[in-house]
């Protein structure tokens, strides 16, 4: 686990610890704190959570898997993967703890939000440590595979081995893509309740 990796982990653990003494005991924080600088850490940390997802997700991932071979296009992945969910982690988990300082009741809207932004957090972490380096692990296990048996002109898909593999990444892949819609999906509604609301902040 890298420097900036073990950082976006301990920063979503803090945040968690935050959000959750602040929605449990009902912390009543200093009106100092909700600054015009909260506010911006509030915007700026949803909107690049948002912006990066959904480039990545929509834009940038489509044309890269239509314009690149297979192998090409999972090496890239699988160097930018890592980098994407720090970022998302980090993010969001901004946007969780601003949140909890701005959030003025404890409304049933207002819980369910605060869930809401737990849930992207905990995708973005679940793909950061877990989904994606199973899935690159079996990826390049895959490539690996592949290199070796084509130079003795086999038909490599029709390889129980190879089918294995290929039901191990594909699980593994399913996993990380439902947990990455899923913080999409957390952090789409977020921002609907944001444009709504946010001039009661």
């Amino acid at each position: 686990m890298g420097l900036f990796q073990r950082l976006a982990t301990l920063v979503s653990l803090v945040a968690f610890g935050i959000a959750l003494s602040g929605k449990t005991v009902e912390l009543s924080f200093p009106s100092d704190i909700k600054t015009k600088a909260t506010k911006f850490a509030y915007l700026f940390s949803l909107g690049l959570s948002i912006g990066v997802a959904d480039w990545h997700s929509f834009v940038f991932g489509l044309v890269a898997f239509k314009t690149l071979p297979r192998q090409s296009f999972g090496l890239l992945q699988s160097k930018l993967f890592p980098l994407y969910f720090q970022i998302l982690v980090l993010a969001s988990s901004s946007t969780l703890v601003t949140y909890t300082l701005l959030r003025t009741g404890s409304g049933s809207k207002e819980d369910f939000q605060f869930y809401i932004l737990i849930g992207a957090v905990l995708s973005w972490l679940l793909n950061l440590l877990f989904f994606e380096p199973w899935t690159s692990a079996v990826m390049f296990e895959r490539h690996k595979f592949e290199r070796e048996e084509k130079t003795d002109g086999k038909d490599v898909k029709e390889m129980p081995k190879y089918k294995k593999l290929s039901k191990k990444f594909g699980m593994y892949h399913g996993l990380s893509s439902l947990s990455n819609l899923i913080g999409l999906v957390c952090l789409h509604i977020h921002a609907w309740h944001a444009a709504t609301t946010l001039l009661s902040f």
